[in-house]
């Protein structure tokens, strides 16, 4: 009887479509990966991005709707030389409050001086119209009084 032999290919290793499958999904996990990490960056510099804006939003919608300090208590307020951060203009943050406060003082002194104006303009304008209506109430008077005179002389 004939012997079994070891057949000399059994050696090397075979390589078919299951191998070349498999070698096909590696790269395409590794690629996943990377998109992976940079769509997560993405989405942290959204993240970043928008929790930015909604404080800024925040902050000035405090400054919108808060109520304003009275000239006392505005000058006992010191700047806080912790909040040094710069912004995008340069400037750092204390800078643009200080700015904001001198502002809003010259505002409410603009506003002030305009209104005490624009109420003297209007007491003056009254007296005007007034003194115009007396002086007409007192010519029909008067004219009044002549015309009652022609006529009580007929």
């Amino acid at each position: 009887m004939a012997s079994l032999t070891a057949s000399r290919f059994a050696v090397l290793h075979v390589e078919d479509d299951d191998s070349d499958q498999e070698l096909q999904t590696q790269t395409k996990k590794d690629e996943g990966k990377q998109t992976k990490s940079a769509g997560a960056k993405k989405r942290a510099r959204k993240k970043k991005k928008n929790q930015q804006i909604n404080a800024e939003n925040a902050q000035l919608r405090d400054l919108a709707f808060s109520k304003i300090p009275s000239k006392t208590q505005a000058c006992t307020i010191a700047p806080n030389p912790a909040r040094s951060t710069k912004t995008e203009s340069g400037k750092t943050v204390g800078e643009n409050g200080r700015q904001w406060k001198q502002w809003s003082e010259k505002d409410k002194e603009f506003v002030s001086d305009q209104f005490e104006k624009d109420l003297e303009k209007a007491i003056l304008q009254s007296k005007i119209d007034f003194e115009k209506q007396a002086s007409k109430a007192k010519r029909s008077r008067t004219l009044n009084s002549r015309y009652l005179l022609l006529i009580a002389r007929d």
